[in-house]
């Protein structure tokens, strides 16, 4: 009986260290928005010119330059073809606040688009990439919406852009 207790006493501290300190990890998301299609998008930060995750999963400083990095992965068997304007057979990315998009370089989603429709195709175990580039130095500290979109789908996430510690 007291070997018992012992064991499980053993058990409960070894659990309660590893809830203690939880590692951090990158800012990474991904999920399948439309069957066979997964998205996914990845936030780092520039740190002596190297893209490096940010300190803290989710939230990034003020003043620092992000990439945001998207992927979109047919992972199905078969082609998926869609209809629609030649910037929905793109991969774009973007930053946004209150519904207002921050200024970037890369593949950054496109204000318009009006160009007739079309046959788009993503072939089987093809993935699409994209990237942009955002300068942070005149953020206001809050929430952002980063999103990445795709045939005719967008796929947005959150992020905190935090005081500088430095």
């Amino acid at each position: 009986m007291f070997l018992s207790c012992i064991l499980i006493l053993t058990a409960c501290a070894s659990n309660v260290e590893n809830t203690a300190s939880p590692q951090e990890t990158p800012t990474f998301y991904e999920e399948e928005l439309l069957p066979s299609l997964t998205y996914t998008l990845a936030v780092h930060r520039q740190e002596n010119d190297e893209w490096v995750d940010p300190a803290a999963s989710g939230k990034v400083e003020k003043g620092e330059i992000i990439r945001l990095t998207a992927t979109v992965t047919n992972t199905g068997e078969n082609d998926y073809t869609f209809h629609g304007n030649p910037c929905d057979s793109e991969l774009f990315v973007a930053l946004h606040k209150d519904g207002k998009k921050i200024a970037g370089s890369g593949n950054i989603t496109p204000d318009a688009c009006i160009e007739p429709q079309l046959t788009h195709t993503l072939r089987a175990g093809a993935e699409l990439a994209a990237s942009g580039e955002f300068d942070l130095s005149k953020a206001e500290p809050g929430v952002y919406t980063i999103s990445a979109s795709y045939a005719k789908e967008t796929f947005e996430k959150e992020i905190e852009v935090i005081e500088s510690n430095k």
